[in-house]
């Protein structure tokens, strides 16, 4: 859009002078057309499972297909910026919370992916209770979506058109696609934390047994005393506090008796 000159021209001439003309980009073909819940809840976001390389060196284990959808995670969707010459953009910022349904989702994913089961020592070792890794620049819990807007020209009708984009790992280029392809852009990492679970016999002065110390993935199954207690002139009655049948904190079982 013309903006008038530089210097302001004026009514006569009394010198040489160069008037430059100014220039604002221009707006008017904004879109109108915004991204809305609609479109954020049906987008797919992959979750990644920290630590899993230790099992399947090389490669990280991420959420089963399909990917997870957005819905159940907080996002704020900001203004369309931008003008005719530079192009148009929008963003969706996403907000990981811990205890939020994509958490949970990402949790029965990997602890239920048959495919993932089959790789030895899966189940053993990280089926559990997955929570968020947050705290660098690889675990965010913010994370933004950058849309562009892309135009086109009905061939029907000459009509000017378009649609919101996002980058494209595969062609390297844009796609409308935006459903699906999220889930190259936007990750959450889980971690599988541990609690340690000790037996001991409880006696001062005199050990029984040495003390049993195991580390186990909260919320896989309890690891059980290895053997039975004994001791002379006792009957071993059982754990104080009672064995939980799973682990979410670390904890010491004493050995109870009866005279």
């Amino acid at each position: 859009m013309f903006k008038g000159w530089d210097p302001e021209v004026e009514d006569t001439v009394t010198a040489d002078v160069t008037y430059v003309a100014q220039w604002e980009k221009a707006t008017a073909n904004k879109p109108t057309k915004k991204i809305t819940a609609t479109d954020v809840n049906k987008m797919q976001i992959r979750a990644y499972a920290v630590g899993t390389e230790i099992i399947h060196p090389g490669k990280e284990m991420y959420s089963s297909t399909p990917t997870i959808k957005a819905a159940g995670v907080a996002y704020e969707i900001g203004a369309i910026e931008g003008n005719d010459v530079d192009g148009y953009t929008t963003t969706v910022t996403f907000h990981f919370l811990s205890g939020d349904k994509f958490e949970a989702a990402a949790r029965t994913s990997f602890n239920t992916n048959k495919n993932l089961l089959a790789v030895s020592g899966w189940k053993e070792n990280f089926v559990g209770d997955w929570m968020y890794a947050f705290g660098n620049e690889k675990f965010e819990a913010d994370q933004t979506l950058t849309l562009y807007w892309v135009t086109s020209v009905n061939p029907f009708t000459g009509r000017l058109t378009g649609s919101w984009q996002i980058p494209s790992t595969v062609s390297g280029g844009l796609t409308n696609n935006i459903t699906s392809a999220v889930a190259n852009l936007i990750h959450a990492y889980l971690y599988l934390p541990t609690s340690t679970v000790t037996y001991t016999d409880g006696v001062e002065g005199v050990e029984l047994f040495a003390d049993q110390v195991y580390t186990a993935n909260n919320g896989s199954t309890t690891p059980a005393f290895e053997g039975t207690p004994e001791r002379e002139g006792y009957t071993f009655e059982g754990w104080d506090p009672k064995v939980a049948e799973t682990v979410y904190e670390d904890v010491t079982y004493t050995a109870v008796g009866e005279a």
